[in-house]
């Protein structure tokens, strides 16, 4: 369980990443033809596809951390991660369902 929420920490920063290239419109377009798909470098893609991944793996954790604590049963991860992936899980669900 310590190396999954470490997992979905590393993808929730990931969607912070990809949330902020949003902003910045970090993409170029191919001038061969208006009509094609937009380019993005690997680094972007790379954040982009884990961006994505975030959101069903923090939903697990979420639901897996939820279910250990109305079972009453011990926690071994560090606090810290538990309660930022936690705290990211809403805004996850507004970004992508609701915006």
């Amino acid at each position: 369980m310590r190396f999954f929420s470490k997992i979905v920490t590393l993808c929730n920063i990931a969607f912070l990443i990809a949330a902020v290239l949003r902003i910045i419109k970090f993409t170029s377009t191919v001038k061969a033809n208006p009509n094609t798909v937009q380019q993005t470098n690997f680094f972007v893609g790379t954040v982009l596809i884990l961006a994505v991944v975030a959101v069903l793996l923090n939903t697990i954790f979420v639901t897996i951390i939820l279910i250990l604590r109305l079972q009453k049963k011990e926690v071994n991860i560090p606090k810290i991660l538990v309660y930022g992936n936690v705290l990211i899980f809403p805004i996850q669900m507004w970004y992508y369902f609701f915006s």
